[in-house]
């Protein structure tokens, strides 16, 4: 069977098509692999790909883009009648955009290396968070990002031509004057079950799809066992305060150069929660600085939780949230996290203790 592969032409600094024309495309012929190509023309294309794919056609689905267009397509695929089925189709990217996370945390950052490991096709599994907001549920697998992270994220795309250094860019003119956000931060620990996410896990079938006649929509995907229409998160520990840094992230690299979370691994069923209420100017230097070696979680400015579930309350409406890379309304959300939703194109080589320099300890 041939593999999908949706080049995003417009993403990043430009480079997805030269980098499939001049490096894939000649290895996967050489390789004998035959390849389905679609250029993804608008947002949310990709998603609207994978929801009427018919998977049976393809041995997996590839992205040649940043990390927008993968959360797209695993979105797509994820919030389908048939996502149980869906869901098995190998996803994998070869990174064409200026940030391309996922190609860190893979090990195939060089388009060589990320096509040779889609030749060999080997998978891993890997978790998804489904993201619930004004009624709609998306499914993504890379980070929430607000405050400082989420306004540099998305106001430095101006800067797209830089390339990865955009951010240190960015951060640097963001960081002078830096802003404060007011919101209300549930957590739901990954040791801790509360009462009424107890009692949702009876009331749900895990092959049926939810129907919530009070939000008004039809959700086509995994069961949200805490996060549902009826689910009630005022027993979880709870910060009321103001913020200045907060990003929540299912994988430990962000972007090629962010090390965010060194414990988070692929399939691990969680995600790090990390945020400051007390971060100033400096403080922030601080850790746009060391943001290759994880270490800033060991500022006394930062917090951080381990969570298999969080709500988001932001107050205001004067803001950025960022999921994944693509900006979303800003609103209350609800994050869950679905393990080993789906599989993913992932090398042999593929070493997360190593690639992080911290052996993962289950449950950290």
């Amino acid at each position: 069977r041939k593999i999908l592969v949706l080049i995003n032409p417009f993403g990043g600094t430009g480079q997805a098509v030269k980098i499939f024309n001049t490096i894939a495309a000649p290895m996967f012929r050489l390789a004998g692999v035959e390849t389905e190509v679609i250029h993804t023309k608008y947002r949310e294309h990709a998603t609207e790909i994978g929801r009427a794919l018919d998977v049976s056609e393809y041995s997996a689905a590839i992205t040649v883009s940043g990390d927008g267009v993968l959360h797209e397509l695993i979105n797509g695929l994820a919030s389908r009648p048939d996502w149980q089925e869906s869901c098995k189709l190998p996803v994998g990217i070869i990174g064409g955009g200026s940030a391309n996370a996922m190609g860190k945390n893979l090990d195939t950052l060089f388009p060589e290396l990320a096509t040779l490991s889609i030749i060999k096709g080997e998978t891993r599994p890997m978790d998804v968070f489904s993201v619930t907001q004004n009624g709609t549920v998306t499914y993504s697998h890379l980070a929430i990002l607000w405050a400082l992270l989420g306004d540099l994220d998305i106001e430095s795309d101006e800067y797209r031509w830089f390339g990865a250094e955009r951010f240190t860019l960015a951060a640097i003119i963001r960081l002078i004057r830096l802003r404060t956000y007011r919101a209300k931060l549930y957590l739901l620990p990954s040791a801790e079950t509360s009462t009424q996410s107890r009692a949702e896990t009876i009331d749900i079938a895990p092959d049926r799809p939810l129907l919530s006649h009070r939000e008004g929509y039809r959700n086509h995907g995994p069961p949200r066992i805490h996060t549902g229409p009826d689910s009630d998160y005022t027993d979880w520990r709870v910060i009321d305060s103001t913020f200045t840094f907060f990003v929540a992230t299912n994988l430990p690299y962000i972007s090629s150069e962010f090390l965010t979370a060194p414990q988070s691994r692929l399939n691990d069923g969680g995600m790090d929660v990390v945020w400051s209420e007390t971060m100033n100017t400096m403080d922030g230097f601080r850790t746009v600085l060391d943001q290759g070696s994880g270490k800033y979680r060991q500022f006394p400015f930062l917090r951080s939780e381990r969570c298999k579930a969080f709500v988001l309350e932001p107050e205001g409406w004067r803001g950025i949230l960022d999921v994944s890379g693509e900006e979303v309304p800003y609103a209350p959300i609800k994050v869950e996290v679905h393990p080993a939703l789906v599989s993913v194109i992932a090398p042999r080589w593929l070493d997360e203790d190593r690639m992080t320099g911290v052996k993962n300890v289950k449950g950290h």
